[in-house]
């Protein structure tokens, strides 16, 4: 029987380049009656067989990319594509600027960061709460700021936590500015609370981010049954 079926062929050829790297090639041939050979045209003479082969540009141009598949027979298939290829970037041989060793310390010029530094701690006592003993109201709760010298209190922030509700109150500077020898009182919203246990956690910074800290716990009530309490 004579085999007059060309062999199938099939290829993606790459249409752009650039000179100094690889293309790849790769193609796929088949034949019912018999092998079939794959070669490769690239264009200015170079040529290469195989169904998957690469092949490296010198020069920029346009250029015609052949693979060609041939049965036993004779017969012959062939896909042609135009490959164009552009001059690669030129490298300009500069190495970048050495990175200079970490050692540690405070690069030169730079003014060093005193943003970590460890808070210190003031003397809870400075602080003065309302009795535990008893309830407080459910409108506002007074806590008592005592003035110290050479120390500027800047803010107050105020944890409250009744049940499973927590707010965060944070009191303005000019509210906590202890006078000398006058003890300021720093009022503390209790609103949108639910009555009953009450935690309070507040921490009072200085000027030079020096720290008051301390907790407390209480039992809020209406100002009636207070007033019960006291009457007791």
């Amino acid at each position: 029987m004579l085999d007059a079926t060309k062999p199938s062929l099939s290829s993606t050829l790459p249409t752009t380049a650039k000179t100094g790297e690889a293309v790849a090639f790769s193609a796929s041939a088949s034949d019912v009656w018999s092998s079939v050979t794959t070669s490769w045209s690239f264009g200015g003479g170079a040529t290469a067989s195989g169904t998957s082969t690469s092949h490296t540009y010198t020069t920029a141009g346009t250029y015609t990319v052949t693979v060609t598949a041939t049965d036993a027979a004779g017969n012959a298939r062939s896909v042609t594509g135009q490959l164009t290829v552009t001059a690669a970037p030129a490298s300009t041989g500069d190495s970048p600027p050495a990175t200079p060793p970490n050692t540690g310390g405070t690069p030169p010029g730079t003014a060093p960061d005193t943003s970590r530094r460890a808070p210190i701690q003031l003397p809870a006592s400075l602080l003065t709460f309302p009795p535990s003993r008893g309830c407080v109201s459910t409108a506002t709760l007074t806590v008592g700021l005592t003035p110290r010298a050479g120390v500027t209190y800047r803010q107050a922030r105020i944890e409250l936590t009744a049940g499973k509700k927590t707010i965060t109150r944070t009191v303005a500077p000019r509210t906590i500015t202890a006078k000398a020898r006058k003890r300021t009182v720093i009022p503390i919203s209790l609103k949108g609370l639910p009555r009953g246990s009450l935690r309070l956690a507040i921490t009072v910074t200085t000027a030079d981010e020096h720290v008051l800290t301390a907790k407390r716990a209480y039992r809020t009530c209406t100002a009636k049954a207070k007033e019960r309490r006291a009457s007791r």
